[in-house]
């Protein structure tokens, strides 16, 4: 993950650890700090970032891919293709 990958995962595993002690006991994380741990897995690798977190890997790769908007690339109608490129 490298020093840099790290010290950003340890920043938000220090606020992660506060959230953490402040809740008392087991809840459900705020969107904000899955969202950063998901940016932060995607950039550095889901097995690096998930210990340093203390967060399981496959609930945070599952929480990375949540659905939400895709990107869909338009398709020109053949007809309109070939009429352009004559």
């Amino acid at each position: 993950m490298g020093a840099i990958g790290i010290e950003i995962a340890s920043e938000l595993g220090l606020r992660l650890e506060q959230w953490r002690s402040e809740q008392g006991g087991r809840r459900k994380l705020p969107d904000a700090i899955w969202a950063e741990a998901a940016r932060l897995a995607r950039r550095f690798g889901f097995a690096p970032v998930a210990p340093v977190l203390r967060m399981n890997a496959a609930e945070l790769r599952r929480q990375s891919v949540a659905p939400g908007p895709r990107l869909v690339e338009p398709v020109m109608p053949a007809a309109m293709a070939s009429a352009r490129w004559r």
